[in-house]
């Protein structure tokens, strides 16, 4: 997966949302949220250009430190163990400051690839739910 700086920053579309980027903040129990919308700016480079901006100024005065570490298989789908051992794939969104959802695919009952379809295929449905509309950045 190549490292674009771009972290943090993701693509919208959706019928009702349009078109644009979105950049997505947390430090601390904090999460600053933005939306981009391409119709706002120039270009697409206009758009990404405000938004880097952005995110760069919010972790500046929330005091987060500048990395780009990414999770490999996209923002909210990750793999966990509970405390017997049983391994899943998880799908978590938050829909508001200090709330999670969460729903869990054991890699027992699914296998792991399906598991891990089924968790992207959930936030997906999260996003489209609480965010109004999908980000594209997956990597299946």
């Amino acid at each position: 997966m190549s490292n674009t700086g771009h972290k943090n920053i993701s693509r919208y579309s959706g019928k009702r949302a349009g078109q644009g980027l979105q950049v997505r903040v947390q430090w601390r129990k904090e999460m600053r949220y933005q939306r981009f919308p391409d119709s706002d700016y120039a270009s697409r480079a206009g758009t990404l250009q405000a938004a880097l901006e952005w995110r760069d100024q919010v972790e500046e005065e929330l005091g987060k430190p500048r990395t780009e570490r990414r999770i490999l298989s996209g923002p909210g789908v990750f793999r966990g163990k509970d405390i017997h051992g049983n391994e899943y794939w998880v799908a978590q969104c938050s829909p508001a400051l200090g709330e999670s959802l969460r729903k869990c695919f054991s890699i027992k009952k699914y296998g792991e690839q399906k598991a891990h379809l089924f968790a992207i295929a959930e936030r997906c449905e999260m996003e489209e739910i609480y965010y109004g509309g999908t980000f594209i950045g997956f990597d299946v």
